[in-house]
Order: C-alpha cells, then structure tokens, then sequence
C-alpha cells in the first residue's frame, strides 16, 4: 500500500507545488509495516525514497523552506540516509539473488549515493552531517560540553558515494547516469586534494585517468536515439569537455592527452581542426562547445555558453580568441 502511495506520487507529472499527502500516506504506512519487522530491507529502501520525495517537495518549487525552515529540510535528508544505510546492511544479508531483486539492490545504490551527493552539494552544504545539535556533556578531567565524534567531511562523502555508484554499476551497467554520478564524485575528490585540509592523508586521490575514464563510460552507455526529433543527452559530454578543459588549465593535462580524450565524444570527432587549430586548446575548447550548443535544438542547456564567456573573458590569452568564438 505505501509503495502504491509513493509511485502514485512520484508517476505524477507536476508544473508547480502541489499537495503532498500521497507521501504523508506512504511514510505512514511504510512506518506501520516496520513496526512488525525491521528486517524488510525494501522497505527500509521505499521509506528512503519518500523522505527524498520530500526534500524535492521542499527545495524544488521556492526556497522558503531553505529560508524559513531549513530544520526540517536537514531531518529529512537525515532521514533518507539512514533509512538507505538500514537497506543497504540488510540487503546485504538477507536480499536475494533473482534478477529483480538484483536490480532493485542497484537502484538502491545509485539513491543512496545520489543522496549523500546532493547533501554535501548546495544549497544542502553538508548540514545533514553537522553536529552542532548533537553537543553532550563529558567527564574528562573536568566536566565540559563537546561533540561526541567528528563530523563527517566533504571529502569522506564524495568518497562514500563513490562506492556506492560503483556498486550500482555492477547490477546496472548500461544506466549511464551510475557512471556519470560516479565521475562527478571522482573529480571532487580529485579536486580536493588542491584546495581543502579534510583529505586524509593516507588517502589516494583518484587519478586523472579514471576521473576521465568514468565519463568516457557514461558516454558509452548512453542510449541510441531512435527518434531524431527527440532531444539528445548532452550532460555527460559537456561536463567531459568541460573536465577536460580545466585539467589542461591546471597543467595535469597536455593538449595532445586531452585530444585523445575528446575523442570519447561524437561531438569533438565531428569537428574539422587545421593543423595549427589543433595547437592551441582554447580554440579546440570552443569548437568542441559550439558543437554542443548546436546540438541542443531546444535551448535547454546554459553551460556551453557560459564555458566560452568563461574562456573568452576569464581565461583568454589573446584577442584571437575572441574572433575565432564570434
């Protein structure tokens, strides 16, 4: 019954806010089916969906939720985690190996890892982590108020998601949205090492090769487009271009290597360089976006122009540049 609730909810096409009372009824019932056991991992895993359900409710339509009550927005995160944590341990040793069951254990993986993502992204910004609610008094050599652990770090949570998203790709290989949510954790745990303290220092970083190679992977998995008058999947494209360019700004990249890895993309092959284009990256850069611009028929994506605004007038090396973009 709550599962019917919540797909009733979630299968519903919506323009603006709307009543909520289907997930109010699926959490309830969910709640109602754990009294009677805990050890329902699915259950555990549908409860998490409804929380998340109410975190989009709460975020996606107005930010006074944000402003106003930004409380309940963090207890419901926490919620959605530790129901995917309760899923997860108990899928682990009770689910069973049939293929659906298989396949929902990776849709739980790929929730659970989009959610401890998005919580450590904006507007969320690691609050559902913060202990400074969960302060308790110590008898150490005087009696005094502390937090009882650390709290978690950016850095440990991306590294947690990446797991996740990898576990899901075991049991769903062809979803490309695993991989690409994969890379997205890689390069920010990639990225960290150059400018936040909370990396361990035992900890190895993931490499260039495998941040880029996740989202060759995602590129693979796209599906075929069979219908020309549907829109083309661009994210993991542009934000493989879009890696790519920073890593040859950063100097972990030549531009020979980042060639080699734009050819991940039909958009980059399509392209026809001169040999002298072909040694100056901004110019293979902005081709490569004006491909994606020109592929996006409805004008749904911002980033392709906003990255040549941003070559052009932050990173721009010579007035060449500017004509060869106009």
């Amino acid at each position: 019954m709550g599962h019917i609730a919540l797909s009733r909810f979630r299968s519903r096409k919506r323009t603006g806010p709307g009543p909520t009372e289907d997930i109010d009824i699926a959490i309830a019932l969910f709640l109602q089916d754990l009294e009677y056991s805990m050890d329902k991992w699915e259950t555990w895993y549908r409860l998490g969906q409804a929380y998340d359900c109410k975190i989009e409710e709460s975020v996606v339509w107005s930010a006074d939720k944000l402003n106003n009550n930004s409380r309940d927005v963090v207890q419901f995160q926490r919620g959605a985690i530790h129901c995917y944590t309760l899923a997860v341990a108990l899928a682990v040793k009770s689910a069973d190996t049939a293929f659906e069951t298989s396949s929902k254990v990776s849709d739980l993986y790929a929730d659970f890892g989009m959610r401890m993502y998005a919580s450590s992204r904006p507007p969320f910004d690691m609050q559902a982590f913060a202990l400074s609610d969960f302060e308790r008094f110590f008898s150490l050599d005087e009696v005094r108020k502390a937090q009882p652990f650390a709290p978690l770090t950016s850095y440990t949570a991306w590294k947690v998601a990446a797991k996740l998203f990898r576990r899901a790709i075991v049991g769903r290989p062809e979803n490309w949205m695993n991989h690409y949510m994969l890379g997205k954790s890689l390069w920010k745990m990639h990225t960290a090492t150059h400018h936040r303290s909370d990396v361990p220092r035992r900890d190895h970083p993931p490499s260039v090769q495998v941040v880029v190679n996740a989202f060759a992977r995602a590129i693979e998995a796209l599906p075929d487009r069979r219908d020309s008058r549907k829109e083309p999947i661009l994210e993991p494209h542009y934000k493989l271009v879009s890696i790519v360019h920073k890593l040859v700004r950063r100097k972990e990249l030549d531009v020979a290597a980042a060639i080699q890895v734009l050819e991940a993309t039909h958009y980059f092959r399509r392209i026809s360089f001169t040999p002298p284009e072909l040694q100056v990256w901004d110019i293979i850069a902005m081709k490569t976006l004006k491909s994606l611009r020109a592929a996006d028929k409805s004008n749904w994506h911002h980033r392709m122009i906003f990255r040549i605004a941003h070559i052009l007038y932050d990173d721009r090396e010579g007035d060449s540049m500017a004509a060869e973009a106009a």
